[in-house]
């Protein structure tokens, strides 16, 4: 994962910290675990999730998912810097009322839950694959942008996963 310079965020995390079991500190982490174990499920309580995540529901639901999907040893992420940059992420996100770090908590979860579909009957490797061009292409670059540029238009500056010819017979 490349380096993240000149971000700031409100929580701080160092290497020589535990990577937290489920993502984020909580004085509530046996509720937030019960909520957690639901990822799978299209009626998540995205809410509550967020009240018992100390407000990072996006960090939390992401973290859950990369472990559920094996993404961190797959993608070789280091566990630190991956929190570190969700965090920053998350710290990063506009306070109005929908497109938010609760929304973009929701989608993510939301996505999860459709390509694990028996209806898209994907393959794994293509699951895994579809979900890291999700998060990568059409939010985490988007939200980095915005970072640096928080007025800039999406349109021009995000990203598009595009499957090469050779990974066409993954999705037939």
């Amino acid at each position: 994962m490349a380096q993240i310079h000149n971000v700031l965020t409100t929580t701080t995390f160092s290497e020589k910290t535990p990577i937290p079991e489920l993502g984020v500190e909580t004085p509530q982490p046996e509720e937030l675990r019960v909520q957690l174990n639901r990822i799978n499920d299209w009626n998540l309580n995205i809410f509550r999730i967020e009240a018992v995540s100390g407000e990072r529901p996006l960090t939390a639901i992401t973290y859950r998912i990369f472990q559920e999907r094996d993404l961190i040893r797959i993608f070789s992420i280091e566990p630190h810097k991956l929190l570190f940059y969700l965090f920053a992420l998350e710290d990063h996100y506009q306070q109005v009322p929908y497109h938010n770090k609760l929304h973009g908590a929701d989608v993510c979860q939301s996505m999860h839950v459709l390509l694990n579909s028996l209806a898209l009957k994907v393959r794994e490797k293509t699951k895994t694959f579809c979900f890291y061009c999700f998060l990568s292409n059409n939010k985490i670059k988007e939200r980095v942008q915005r970072i640096r540029d928080p007025g800039g238009d999406i349109r021009s500056s995000s990203a598009r996963c595009q499957p090469s010819r050779s990974n066409k017979s993954i999705f037939n």
